[in-house]
């Protein structure tokens, strides 16, 4: 098993959390938000630059944590019955 700690937890700034989360022997980053952006809010470009980062310091990004479930989801008829 591989150990993450999601990036915003230690700082906003993707270099920032990088580095504590090598330095910390995490294994990877669970990109929750960097800069303020949510992950399926970044461009291409945002993007790269997170999976850069992460590999330069040695570690994998684990996945993303977008606000899935965070708010109320749409309910069927049948489900309101």
């Amino acid at each position: 098993m591989r150990l993450a700690i999601i990036n915003d937890e230690p700082s906003q700034d993707i270099e920032q959390a990088a580095a504590t989360t090598a330095r910390l022997g995490f294994d990877g980053l669970e990109i929750r938000s960097s800069d303020g952006v949510a992950p399926q809010r970044m461009d291409d470009a945002a993007l790269a630059r997170i999976r850069a980062t992460v590999a330069r310091h040695g570690l994998r990004v684990a996945g993303f944590d977008p606000p899935a479930l965070k708010c109320e989801l749409p309910r069927t008829a049948a489900e309101t019955d």
